[in-house]
């Protein structure tokens, strides 16, 4: 039982158990603007789906960064922690790791299909191709420095409108809103760690958005992101597309402030990812209260 437990822990830390909260966050905002409609199995099952290719979208990034000296011998161990470079993980492990994902996903899949036909079936491809060719390949998704538009599309509209889709069986203006808002937010925690490693990366022939524009100009670019976070709430409730209750979500507003001004020292903080992505927590949680609030205890 203890190897057994020590195995998951480790593989849970290989997978980026930690990343799985952008799952959540999409999921929920999807499923929560379908309410009163939502089963909690179709919910589950969307969750599980979505972690799944997330496990195999770190899996493909780790193999690929290694093969490509950008996870390895070229990078600072404390940069990213590479689990073949560090000896926890053969890239066999690693192969067997995202073919288990892939059947995880699938038969998640295959249970939504079950209730929503085909649709999902082909968002769920898109989102499983995103996850391989972001690192793979000579022209990868990566390389081209466009990871932040592309964890924007894939996290906000694809993904936050699927779980609506996938509870109420068809997409309305209300939930494109939300998925817009949850996609900025997920892209700012890309954004900030890739402010962050600018030096790592470009150490290691990374390419990012932040080492084509530098720290100064990412850390300006973040701040105006979280801007236009707020501002694209305070749009969506005053023209109806959410309800006036989600404003609750402006709680926040003092955090964000605080973390912009920590972006924007000369050094930007090691943990700046982590208190980004508190930030789109505490956000998204206050986002939904309000949403709860207004389809359960304020129906219209």
């Amino acid at each position: 039982m203890a190897q057994l437990l020590e195995a998951a822990l480790k593989w849970l830390a290989i997978a980026r158990w930690w990343s799985f909260f952008t799952d959540f966050i999409a999921v929920t905002a999807g499923s929560l603007m379908a309410l009163p409609s939502f089963s909690v199995l179709l919910y589950m099952a969307m969750l599980a789906g979505t972690i799944s290719i997330n496990a195999f979208a770190n899996f493909m990034n780790d193999i690929y960064d290694f093969r490509n000296g950008e996870g390895g011998r070229n990078r600072p161990m404390e940069a990213q922690p590479n689990p073949i470079a560090r000896h926890t993980a053969s890239m066999r492990e690693l192969w067997r790791a995202s073919a288990m994902s892939i059947a995880i996903a699938a038969v998640s899949g295959a249970y939504i299909m079950a209730h929503r036909g085909i649709a999902i079936l082909v968002l769920g491809l898109i989102g499983m191709s995103a996850a391989y060719f972001y690192s793979a390949g000579r022209r990868s998704i990566k390389s081209l420095a466009l990871g932040e538009p592309l964890v924007f599309v894939i996290f906000g509209p694809i993904m936050t409108s699927s779980a609506y889709f996938v509870e109420s069986g068809s997409i309305s203006i209300g939930a494109i809103a939300i998925s817009v808002i949850i996609g900025t937010l997920v892209m700012l925690v890309l954004l900030a760690n890739n402010v962050r490693d600018i030096s790592s990366d470009k150490a290691a022939g990374a390419r990012t958005l932040a080492t084509m524009v530098g720290q100064r100009f990412g850390a300006r670019l973040f701040v105006c992101i979280v801007a236009l976070s707020y501002v694209l709430l305070a749009a969506f409730a005053a023209i109806g597309a959410l309800p006036l209750i989600s404003l609750l979500a402006l709680i926040s507003l003092p955090y964000a402030i605080y973390v912009c001004r920590l972006m924007l020292h000369r050094s930007v903080p090691r943990n700046c990812a982590e208190l980004t992505a508190r930030l789109a927590l505490l956000f998204s949680m206050l986002l939904f209260i309000g949403i709860i609030a207004q389809r359960l205890l304020l129906p219209v």
